[in-house]
């Protein structure tokens, strides 16, 4: 059997006397990728800041290859690295020192290596830590974090601060060092900014796990339709209920159709087809009054649909 390389169970964090994280579990193997889910406030820089040892769980266990996560030796720790959002350098030094005493300190990585990342995200090595931009800070950042080859790579809010193809190109490199057997924790607000990359999810909500599966499992969001049932309505008359019921039965015989909601003013569902079929259908029952919406990831996930509330 494989041992994990992460493992939290049942974490707990209080804040204040409030709750920052409400008993998360999840387990990571070898080579796996997690993307922590959720808007400000869920809980993502916590639960991060918690399995680094930065904060310390109120109950509950982080487990690193089977150990407690705080009575991890050096030799441990040099196999984890950890990039958080907001990067500071205070130091007047240049990136080839930092990157220097980082691959001193953990035993591991090239200046060769190094190099090579810098040249190819147009990072000058002999540029002054202060004097970097955002997106250079941010790009230095993530390559102190891989340049040592970690067995865990942890990244909170990754795409702050860089442009998309930077972010991209990123992505990429580190995706191929995961292939190898690197493992990595993404936090981000927007599924769609990292589905690519992932194995596994998990959406947090003010410090709870509302969702978590298989990213291969998650179905595309669709699209949410609201046909307005006034016309229908004014007509009044036998024909237009019959033409209502007609429209109702074929909805639901559809497999591009889910989640069919009669209101008292509209009908709602999700719609998963292409869109010239969806007004081929739509014409086809004299529908003139619709509204056709993009869905968001959460919605789909949680299945909450507060837009269709009368």
């Amino acid at each position: 059997m494989t041992m994990n390389v992460l493992e939290v169970q049942e974490l707990t964090k209080i804040y204040y006397g409030e709750y920052q994280l409400n008993g998360i579990s999840f387990s990571l193997g070898k080579g796996s990728a997690l993307a922590v889910l959720g808007g400000k406030c869920a809980g993502k820089t916590p639960l991060l800041e918690t399995i680094t040892g930065r904060k310390r769980a109120d109950s509950g266990a982080v487990l690193y290859k089977g150990n407690d996560i705080y009575t991890l030796g050096p030799e441990n720790w040099k196999e984890i690295a950890f990039v958080p959002d907001d990067i500071i350098y205070y130091e007047r030094k240049t990136v080839k020192r930092l990157l220097e005493r980082t691959m001193r300190w953990h035993g591991t990585g090239t200046m060769e290596d190094a190099e090579e990342v810098c040249e190819m995200f147009h990072i000058d090595m002999d540029a002054e830590l202060l004097a970097l931009s955002d997106r250079d800070r941010k790009c230095v950042a993530i390559i102190n974090g891989m340049v040592v080859r970690p067995q865990l790579l942890i990244l909170d809010e990754m795409y702050h601060g860089l442009d998309e193809k930077t972010y991209l190109e990123l992505l990429d490199l580190i995706d191929a060092m995961r292939r190898r057997g690197m493992t990595v924790i993404y936090a981000c607000e927007e599924y769609e900014q990292i589905s690519d990359y992932c194995d596994e999810y998990l959406l947090l909500q003010e410090g709870d796990c509302v969702a978590s599966g298989h990213v291969k499992d998650v179905k595309q969001p669709g699209r949410m339709v609201s046909v307005m049932t006034e016309d229908w309505l004014r007509r009044g008359g036998k024909e237009a209920t019959k033409l209502f019921l007609q429209f109702i039965a074929v909805c639901r015989k559809s497999e591009k159709i889910d989640d069919i909601r009669v209101l008292k003013s509209r009908v709602c569902f999700l719609y998963r087809g292409d869109m010239l079929e969806l007004s081929r259908l739509l014409y086809a029952f004299h529908c003139k009054d619709y509204l056709v919406e993009e869905l968001s990831w959460e919605e789909a996930v949680l299945h909450k649909y507060e837009r269709w509330s009368e």
